[in-house]
């Protein structure tokens, strides 16, 4: 009968967590980006080189405060690479050190270090897990707590060492300050605790256990109430109490609750794609891990309680992502991360699994069991890690033939959202460099024949224009604005973000302040979405070329001119 290991990890359990955790570094570390991405990329490498002196200011839940701090560490400390490089190298860290704690808990549940091994590399090369390891993101970072935390759980189950369900509590807590929906998961959490008979009659054990998730939250509440103070001092008029108020709702995100909507449809279509997702991110290696599931809730109760605890997180993960995933359909695979982490534990129990079988099966063949199941199992890990980097790789070439666009968002120069998406490795996507190069080129090119005879409509409308190109950027912080800074372009155009924090009408009311000041201005991105109401064709007979924005209000016109939107507004006549 199998005896899981009691209280300590032997040495080679230690050893095999070391290797696999530097191969998995290598892989991410070879196929990882060199420059600012797209998404939240830009944004989170901006926001950790002036952490400390804007610290009270990164206090929202979507800044990640834990994860752009390291980020900061890392871009003081590692001597070699620019501050990109250095903050894409924390989540390639991140991502190896939690394939290793996957591979020393699996090791842990089934003794057996192949199993670990398949577990962890079934992590590896699962597509979002690699994604986000490969380019500043904060997912990286709090999935590697996480894990953590998620270990200690399955340890405590197992031995019921209190230390550990302690040390799991504080990591719970710690998670907070880079991730607030982690405390969606604390009443499931409840439910695996009485599952393993723990005692709830015990106040002193439950004190304790709520002090580490406090002291592990610390780091989020000592930055909340330093924001609040910030804040009072700089408005005089308003209290601490009122101050430390508006920050918790800050921290708290409560915009983004209320701007979320229950659509059935949306939430239906999720559940029903879910499953396409978990084999996507495990191609072959996902037949292993359905197999785990059932393998591990057929057994003794430790075993069995490892499970209820993994299915519960697998299952409020998707309850969360879903109803998130309403507003933002586009970043659901991150949602789902979680997810994808605690699958691959069943995965690694199914590659115990099929071990087991294997030996019983043919043991009456001339070939040992024992050579014969290494040989089987290593044949199914050797195509569980192929496998992913294929399937991958096909996917993305089949949707770029097509035509498709994955990401649903509009193309831009030197950027293929297909493979940039589909493809986890970017290390020679060099495209948001010279996307932000082209854009900054086309934009004075364009502001050049602004009201010359290459563009004669336009004649009347420059009259009003003042000084440098006014370029707008509309998405949070991204490339744009990252390299703007880098490159220094600011002695020849004007480049302002106007989506961060502002609001629907307070992004409106930007543009009208804008436009008049500057009586022009350029739209980088070419997603009219981005401004609220989207833009309207003119009609015909009042201007053949022309857009308008029916919740900005008369006066103001859009033009298209070298790819780009050129807003100005009518003078009265």
């Amino acid at each position: 009968m199998h005896t899981p290991l009691s209280h300590s990890e032997s040495p080679s359990t230690n050893k095999g967590q070391i290797l696999t955790s530097l191969f998995a570094f290598l892989v991410y570390l070879a196929t990882m980006s060199r420059v600012a991405n797209w998404g939240d990329s830009a944004k989170l490498i901006g926001i950790s080189q002036t952490y400390i002196e804007h610290f009270g200011a990164y206090v929202r839940a979507s800044h990640h405060p834990l994860h752009n701090f390291f980020g900061w560490v890392f871009i003081n400390v590692i001597p070699f690479g620019d501050d990109a490089f250095r903050v894409n190298l924390l989540s390639a860290v991140c991502g190896a050190l939690t394939v290793g704690v996957v591979y020393s808990s699996v090791t842990f549940v089934t003794d057996s270090r192949m199993a670990g091994l398949g577990g962890a590399m079934a992590l590896l090369f699962s597509h979002i897990h690699w994604h986000t390891s490969v380019m500043s993101e904060s997912y990286t970072l709090y999935m590697l707590i996480l894990a953590i935390a998620v270990s200690k759980m399955i340890r405590w189950s197992v031995t019921k060492d209190l230390r550990e369900l302690i040390a799991a509590s504080a990591l719970l807590g710690l998670a907070t300050t880079n991730r607030l929906l982690v405390v969606f998961y604390l009443p499931f959490l409840v439910i695996f605790l009485k599952l393993g008979k723990f005692n709830f009659r015990d106040v002193k054990t439950i004190a304790k256990l709520g002090l580490a998730f406090i002291i592990g939250a610390t780091p989020l509440i000592a930055l909340t109430i330093y924001s609040a103070i910030q804040l009072e001092s700089a408005n005089t008029a308003l209290s601490f109490p009122d101050a430390l108020w508006a920050t918790i709702l800050a921290v708290l995100d409560v915009d983004v609750l209320e701007d979320v909507k229950f659509d059935l449809w949306v939430h239906l279509r999720f559940f029903i794609l879910y499953p396409f997702m978990l084999a996507y991110q495990f191609p072959v290696a996902v037949f292993l891990g359905i197999a785990g599931v059932f393998g591990m809730l057929k057994k003794a109760n430790n075993r069995r309680n490892c499970a209820f605890l993994l299915l519960m997180l697998i299952g409020v993960n998707i309850l969360v992502s879903n109803y998130f995933s309403a507003r933002f359909p586009q970043r659901m695979p991150f949602y789902l991360a979680e997810s994808f982490l605690i699958f691959a534990f069943f995965v690694g129990y199914g590659f115990y699994l099929l071990g087991k079988r294997l030996a019983f099966k043919y043991g009456e063949l001339r070939q040992s069991p024992r050579k014969r199941t290494r040989n089987v199992v290593a044949m199914c890990l050797a195509v569980t890690i192929a496998s992913p980097v294929i399937v991958y790789a096909l996917a993305a070439l089949a949707l770029d033939k097509g035509g498709i666009n994955p990401i649903k968002i509009e193309p831009v120069p030197y950027r293929n959202d297909s493979w940039y998406y589909f493809f986890p490795a970017k290390s020679f996507d060099d495209g948001p460099r010279q996307w932000f190069g082209a854009v900054v080129r086309q934009t004075l090119e364009g502001a050049d024949k602004f009201g010359t005879d290459e563009w004669d409509e336009s004649a009347s409308l420059r009259e009003g224009a003042k000084g440098k190109p006014l370029l707008i950027d509309f998405t949070m912080r991204g490339p744009l604005g990252y390299y703007a800074e880098q490159f220094e372009v600011s002695d020849r155009l004007n480049l302002v973000n106007i989506t961060e924090g502002s609001g629907m009408e307070g992004r409106l009311d930007t543009i009208r302040k804008l436009v008049g000041e500057h009586g022009m201005m350029f739209i980088a991105r070419l997603n009219p979405a981005y401004i609220p109401g989207g833009f309207k064709k003119l009609p015909a007979d009042e201007d053949p070329d022309g857009y308008f924005c029916p919740e900005l209000g008369p006066g103001y016109v859009i033009h298209p001119i070298d790819g780009f939107y050129v807003m100005t507004k009518k003078t009265a006549e």
